[in-house]
C-alpha cells in the first residue's frame, strides 16, 4: 500500500506531487525539534518535537519519541508520542505507536499497533503553526535544560 493512498491504493494529491524535503536516514540519531513547512521523512532515531504544515512519514526502520503536529502522518516504524493530523494518521502492518492522537481520519492495517487515546475530529481546531526562530531556539534551550537535568539525575 502507497503511503497516504486512497481507497483504489493510488498516491493521493498530497504526495504524488510533493518531495521529500527533510530526511532522517537510517544510520542518523537525531535530537531537538523540526519546524518545517515540507515533508518530512524519518528512517533513522529522532527524538524531539516534529511539527509541518505536510506530511511526516517514518519509514520501517524508523523510531520517534516525540510529539508530531502534521497534515498526514504514515507510521511504518516505531513512535512514542503524540500525533495531532488535519487529515490522515496511518498506521502501516509494520508500524507501532504508543501514544494518543488527535486526527480527522485514521488507518490502522492488520498487523499494527497502537496503544492509547484517540481522539476523531471533523474540523481541526487549531492550525499547525511553525516556529519562528526565536521560540525554536527557546525550545531548544528547554530540551537542552531538560536533558541536562536527566543526566544528573541517572
Amino acid at each position: 500500500m502507497a503511503l497516504f493512498s486512497s481507497k483504489d491504493n493510488k498516491p493521493t494529491k498530497a504526495t504524488e506531487t510533493r518531495s521529500i524535503d527533510t530526511i532522517v536516514g537510517v544510520e542518523t540519531d537525531m535530537e531537538g525539534n523540526i519546524n518545517s513547512n515540507g515533508i518530512i521523512k524519518i528512517d533513522g532515531k529522532y527524538n524531539g518535537e516534529i511539527c509541518t504544515k505536510t506530511d511526516v512519514i517514518i519509514g520501517e526502520t524508523g523510531f520517534v519519541k516525540g510529539n508530531i503536529k502534521a497534515e498526514n502522518v504514515s507510521i511504518a516504524g516505531r513512535m512514542e508520542g503524540n500525533v495531532r493530523c488535519t487529515e490522515l494518521l496511518e498506521i502501516t502492518s509494520t508500524g507501532k505507536l504508543i501514544g494518543d492522537i488527535e486526527v480527522k481520519d485514521i488507518s490502522i492495517l492488520q498487523g499494527a499497533i497502537f496503544k492509547g487515546k484517540s481522539t476523531m475530529t471533523s474540523v481541526y481546531e487549531e492550525e499547525i503553526e511553525v516556529l519562528d526562530e526565536k521560540e525554536m531556539e527557546e525550545k531548544k534551550s528547554y530540551y537542552l535544560e531538560e536533558s541536562a537535568q536527566e543526566e544528573i539525575t541517572q
